[in-house]
Order: C-alpha cells, then sequence, then structure tokens
C-alpha cells in the first residue's frame, strides 16, 4: 500500500463553506481507506468539508494498494459554492511510478490550494 496527502488551504479573503474535495484515483489502485470518512464510488474518492477558516489548512490522506506497474496519475480537485476569484489552483495532480516493490508507508503528497 501507499498514501495519497492531499493539504487543501484557504488562501481567500473569508471562510470557506460546503467544500467538496473529489480525487478521481488512478486506475491502477485500489482504495483502502482515507482519514476523513469521504465517500469512494468506482475510483473516485469524494470527500464534504463543511467549512474551513481563512489561513487554515486541512490534511487529507488516502491509502490505496496498486494493481499494476507502470505511472499512475492521481488528480485531485476541490470547489465550493463560494465565490472564487483564482480557479486555477483549485486542481492538482500527481505522477507515481508504480514499481514491483513499494515499500510500506510510501507517501505522495499532492497540494492543493483553495482561494475564494
Amino acid at each position: 500500500t501507499f498514501t495519497y496527502t492531499i493539504t487543501l488551504t484557504n488562501l481567500g479573503l473569508d471562510e470557506a463553506a460546503d467544500i467538496t474535495i473529489m480525487d478521481n484515483l488512478p486506475i491502477s489502485v485500489t482504495y483502502v481507506s482515507d482519514s476523513l470518512g469521504c465517500d469512494y464510488d468506482t475510483g473516485v474518492v469524494t470527500c464534504m468539508v463543511t467549512s474551513l477558516a481563512k489561513d487554515a489548512s486541512l490534511t487529507l490522506t488516502i491509502v490505496v494498494s496498486a494493481d499494476a506497474t507502470g505511472v499512475a496519475t492521481n488528480t485531485v480537485e476541490v470547489w465550493s459554492f463560494a465565490y472564487d476569484p483564482d480557479t486555477e489552483n483549485n486542481t492538482a495532480t500527481a505522477d507515481t511510478l508504480i514499481s514491483v516493490f513499494i515499500p510500506e508507508g510510501y507517501f505522495y503528497y499532492v497540494p492543493v490550494v483553495y482561494k475564494h
């Protein structure tokens, strides 16, 4: 297994509310668990966050197991119903090279910045 670590930071001027985090997992991995009790359905992890204060951060970890070798591209998107003047920083992608052996406790960090 290995872990994706997603950090969401509110760089906006106000508290963000009704935030959705959606992680489209690569087809070469299988979802095992997550740290926020998110919903999982057919390769997509969806997390609902009630609010995030200005300048605050939130960390989500998603544990997966590898099903195949090669490069696995993981894409995370975040959005809210609040006004966001900079939507360019609401998506992040990380490539993971899956080899025959992945040591236990291997981590990948995917920073996601939400600014509204």
